[in-house]
């Protein structure tokens, strides 16, 4: 289970202080194999805003274990694939904050918000990327993106990258180090 911290400082490297940029938290902070890995960081700026791309792995998933499966884990309309815990199928999908079963209609009494935390009758059941939930992202590997607007003391709630990986394709990841940021962003 590994998470992003991003450290800053702003006097030059004298102090330094840290915030999570990306943090799924599952298991604590000890290490377990069926933790949800976020990992690879690149950070780019336009001058005004930070960009941070990570890989995202779910839960007990990852390309150093070759248990990943092969797809881009949306959709063909872009929605995240998730599964019902019990199924071998991830039939559903997520949609504006809720999961969809294969039929069209919304599982009730539940709420996913925007960091991927599931809400079942206003108690917290986990996250989307967690392993052993009521309901798991599709096991393959994502590109996550964050931002920042204030030099890094806070980031955005992470964004996952659609139409980068073809559905042949199992590992997609980020390398470590700087990105750049183009004209059109």
């Amino acid at each position: 289970g590994i998470d992003i911290i991003v450290s800053r400082s702003e006097d030059m490297g004298k102090t330094w202080n840290y915030t999570f940029a990306d943090y799924l938290g599952d298991h604590g902070n000890v290490y377990h194999e069926d933790s949800s890995t976020l990992m690879d960081p690149a950070i780019a700026s336009d001058g005004n805003k930070l960009y941070l791309l990570v890989d995202l792995f779910a839960g007990g998933y990852s390309s150093f274990r070759k248990n990943l499966k092969d797809g881009n884990g949306f959709t063909e309309d872009g929605y995240l694939r998730v599964r019902e815990n019990g199924s071998d199928e991830y039939t559903c999908y997520l949609k504006e904050n809720r999961i969809v079963k294969p039929d069209g209609t919304e599982v009730e009494n539940y709420y996913v918000d925007e960091w991927f935390h599931m809400i079942e009758n206003g108690e917290y059941k986990g996250n989307l990327f967690y392993k052993d939930m009521p309901y798991e992202a599709y096991p393959t590997s994502y590109l996550c993106l964050t931002t920042s607007e204030d030099g890094g003391k806070t980031w955005s709630a992470p964004s996952l990258i659609f139409g980068v990986k073809k559905e042949e394709e199992t590992f997609y990841g980020t390398g470590p180090g700087r990105g750049l940021v183009t004209s059109d962003g």
